[in-house]
């Protein structure tokens, strides 16, 4: 019984076909890939992408901006009246102030 299950075991542990392991890379692709890793490429890549975004920001200095607000404000209608002591009925004031 033991001899089953050792060969059951060795069958699953054998390796792939050598074809199906083997990838084949051109020149060309094996160049693109060795310098997309290298770390004075990415380096590079990283100050190019910064030196960008600063010069964005720099001509973003001479944009003009826009600056907006208002507000608005309502007086209540009820005034006391200290000469009769009594509360006086009024129209309601408003208020607009925009800039």
């Amino acid at each position: 019984m033991s001899a089953l299950v050792s060969t059951g075991v060795a069958a699953q542990q054998q390796p792939a076909p050598a074809q199906a392991a083997r990838l084949q890379v051109s020149l060309a692709e094996a160049v693109r890939r060795a310098l997309d890793v290298q770390p004075a490429v990415v380096q590079a890549r990283g100050n190019q992408r910064n030196a960008g975004a600063s010069e964005r920001a720099a001509v973003g200095a001479f944009l003009p901006s826009i600056s907006i607000g208002g507000s608005s404000n309502k007086a209540s209608s009820n005034r006391y009246n200290s000469a009769t002591g009594q509360i006086v009925t009024v129209p309601s004031n408003t208020s607009y102030f925009g800039r």
